[in-house]
């Protein structure tokens, strides 16, 4: 048996992983309907059109959040793997940078003379800052039964409480979008507290800044904030080319059933954060083969995992809003569309741990600027599936381009060595 145990360790089908996907899959799932189905939800208590509106208003979130906080809380998972003790006073210089951020957007906006609905989105987006980076630091402690918890907490009082008041408190002849987003921005707000208290837990409230942190953290993730917009990029901004040639209905359409595939990505997202703690120690200590079954092992359960679309597909088709667009095709495209997102966060996971966020920048800006040809030779002739087409084809680009790139690092590090 110690020698069965012993070969299976040392193959691609290791037992200790998948037993460990399983049981990420199973809380993490949990955890997140609160989250995925919050928008599909929606589609059920507004006007077509209002409800196409708000999603188009709520995709500028991520683009909004990076700018506000110069992508760190994505970076805090690697602060934590790396140098843990540094993590109190990067949440106190996420803080100030946000808060000067904030700021001058605030004066962009009334300079353009923005509607009161993009304000609530941009306080939105600095709360949601903070919060990010709570996620992420819990994600690099790999502590998982406390991270789906949490995470838990966080969802239900954002998006479970925002949908139960928005319910209750709308009425006729009132603009569902600026009562939806006032509700999200309390919600917003009670959840960055709770996590201000987290975070300081047990500790005196110091508020006094590290200039040696803060400059770190301004060096280290700028040239993310390029890789960060170009991944959202790839989500989002086919919605302003569908808003654009279209019009808001068409918008409604392709972001419920997105919104619906991301039920999907449960079991990619489980599959990637329960393999990049292996990972990490694995390029620590220059494990080539390990490293190679473990990108194998995220492969292959992607690939399995496609037999729960099918499922998924007719279960939605069962329960969506009649007017809203149902097409299998769409939903198979963005679903695969989730397993090139998962090979490509593998592998960005070797240049993220040698902080070459240069590389990483222009690899992803690589893939932007393939999104955006795609968008605008494929939306206008062919629509929503234009649109899926394009987001799949960008994430075969950007996993390619990072397979590529991440084995020549990988390479070079241990010729070095």
């Amino acid at each position: 048996m110690d020698a069965l145990e012993k070969y299976m360790k040392n193959t691609w089908f290791s037992i200790p992983f998948f037993k460990g996907v399983f049981e990420y899959l199973t809380f993490d799932s949990i955890s997140k309907f609160t989250k995925v189905l919050f928008i599909p939800s929606l589609a059920y208590f507004m006007e077509k059109d209002d409800y196409g509106y708000f999603c188009l208003i709520i995709s500028l979130i991520p683009f909004l959040t990076l700018s506000t906080s110069l992508n760190i809380p994505n970076f805090f998972r690697h602060i934590y793997l790396k140098t843990p003790q540094k993590v109190r006073t990067s949440v106190i210089s996420l803080l100030y940078i946000s808060l000067v951020s904030i700021i001058l957007h605030i004066f962009l906006f009334l300079t353009f003379s923005l509607k009161i609905e993009f304000y609530f989105v941009l306080l939105i987006c600095f709360f949601q800052g903070i919060i990010m980076s709570y996620i992420f630091f819990l994600l690099g402690k790999n502590d998982k039964i406390r991270y789906v918890s949490e995470q838990l907490i966080i969802n239900c009082t954002i998006y479970l409480l925002t949908f139960i008041l928005f319910i209750f408190l709308r009425y006729e002849d009132q603009r569902d979008v600026n009562l939806l987003l006032l509700i999200y921005l309390i919600t917003s707000f009670t959840s960055f507290v709770y996590v201000l208290l987290k975070y300081f837990a047990g500790s005196s409230y110091s508020l006094k800044i590290s200039l040696e942190q803060t400059k770190y953290l301004i060096k280290i993730n700028s040239p993310l904030i390029i890789h960060a917009i170009a991944g959202f990029s790839l989500i989002s901004i086919d919605r302003f080319f569908l808003g654009y040639y279209f019009d808001y209905s068409s918008v409604a359409d392709y972001t419920f059933m997105y919104s619906f595939t991301l039920v999907y990505t449960f079991i990619t997202t489980a599959i990637n954060n329960n393999l990049i703690p292996q990972y990490y120690n694995s390029l620590r200590r220059k494990e080539i083969h390990r490293l190679k079954n473990l990108r194998l092992n995220a492969f292959l359960s992607s690939f399995v995992s496609l037999v729960f679309i099918y499922p998924l597909y007719y279960f939605g088709k069962l329960i969506k809003p009649e007017e809203i667009l149902w097409d299998f095709e769409l939903f198979l495209v963005l679903c695969l569309s989730s397993i090139f997102i998962t090979l490509y966060s593998i592998n960005a996971n070797t240049l993220f741990f040698y902080e070459k966020t240069k590389l990483i920048a222009k690899l992803s800006f690589s893939a932007l600027v393939v999104n955006l040809i795609l968008n605008y030779l494929l939306i206008p002739e062919f629509a929503e599936f234009g649109a899926g087409v394009s987001t799949l084809l960008s994430y075969i680009c950007l996993a390619f381009i990072f397979y590529l790139f991440s084995n020549k690092m990988i390479e070079k590090k241990i010729k070095n060595a």
